[in-house]
């Protein structure tokens, strides 16, 4: 493979930490012969750690978006705003994201002004939680773990990259985005450390400030997951759920969810069990979900109602 440009922050020597993916190896290969530095970075670089197969793959570069664009014959400027291009390569479709420094995010949610960088050590500085940011160099096979990542996967620790209370009022979709990472499915529960638990709370008005269909997103996940029981259970102890919805609710209906499948419509249904069927369509309306998913918690909700009481089973035997 070619080599690009050195990163200017030092690299571990772990060989063959990525699977073999010839479409993956090709885009690195043209961004390097190039003449620009080319990292896979975040969610892969965690998942292989991790031991696990990444469903897809980061690129971040030096070369700027016009400079991908010129790169490939097949691009899509997906965010080119903020430094990303599509590249499609082979069967597979990869997000190219130019380094860059941000600075002001007057909406909560996005960078006021987006500059290139050079820089893989500030790109990585900006991210949201040590795990996420670590990049890995394919061709000198080095990993770039300058806050300690590897360490807290290891420890099962999530932790946030330098100030936590920053990093929250950066982007408040991260306060969800953190408790989704809380959940490691078979894996148990990580315990964030104990200035990201505070700036969890302390930042929690931050949500208001995040479409809300992002927020909806997020929360399906967190439903979905595993050990969703435990989570929105400190979810709510910790006040975000009533950030999302306007109140806190009963903790005793988290238990429940354990006992159902992976079953979005029913874990939801379950969670509003304790409120009326009109505060369950407003939850849902604020939610913005979609039409089926509306439709069919609603409907079980309503079977909540129906359950026989005891005296009425021998009807049912």
């Amino acid at each position: 493979m070619e080599e690009g440009l050195l990163a200017d922050v030092n690299g571990l020597s772990m060989p063959s930490l990525l699977q073999e993916n010839e479409d993956l190896s090709h885009v690195l290969d043209v961004l390097c012969a190039g003449g620009y530095g080319a990292w896979v970075v975040g969610g892969a670089v965690r998942d292989s750690l991790l031991g696990r197969i990444p469903h897809e793959y980061d690129i971040c570069t030096t070369a700027t978006p016009d400079e991908v664009i010129e790169s490939f014959d097949d691009t899509i400027p997906t965010g080119a705003k903020f430094g990303t291009i599509t590249v499609k390569s082979g069967t597979s479709m990869f997000e190219v994201t130019t380094l860059r420094t941000e600075t002001g995010y007057g909406d909560g949610r996005r960078p006021d002004v987006v500059e290139w960088g050079d820089s893989l050590l500030t790109d990585l500085s900006r991210r949201d939680f040590t795990i996420n940011a670590m990049a890995y160099d394919l061709a000198r096979e080095l990993l770039h773990d300058p806050f300690g990542g590897k360490s807290d996967l290891e420890n099962k620790c999530l932790r946030a990259v330098g100030n936590a209370n920053q990093r929250l009022s950066e982007d408040g979709l991260r306060i969800l985005r953190a408790y989704r990472f809380m959940d490691r499915q078979e894996n148990g529960i990580w315990q964030p450390e104990n200035e990201l638990s505070i700036a969890l709370v302390e930042n929690r008005a931050m949500l208001t400030m995040v479409s809300i269909e992002r927020v909806w997103s997020e929360l399906a996940r967190i439903i979905t997951g595993k050990n969703a029981n435990q989570i929105l259970n400190r979810m709510n102890d910790d006040g975000i759920l009533a950030a999302i919805i306007g109140y806190p609710l009963h903790s005793e209906v988290f238990d429940l969810v354990s006992r159902v499948p992976v079953d979005l419509e029913a874990r939801f249904a379950l969670i509003s069990s304790k409120i009326s069927q009109n505060d369950l369509i407003i939850f849902l309306e604020r939610l913005k979900v979609s039409k089926t998913t509306f439709n069919r918690t609603k409907f079980l909700h309503s079977l909540l109602e129906k359950v026989p009481k005891q005296n009425e089973l021998r009807l049912y035997r």
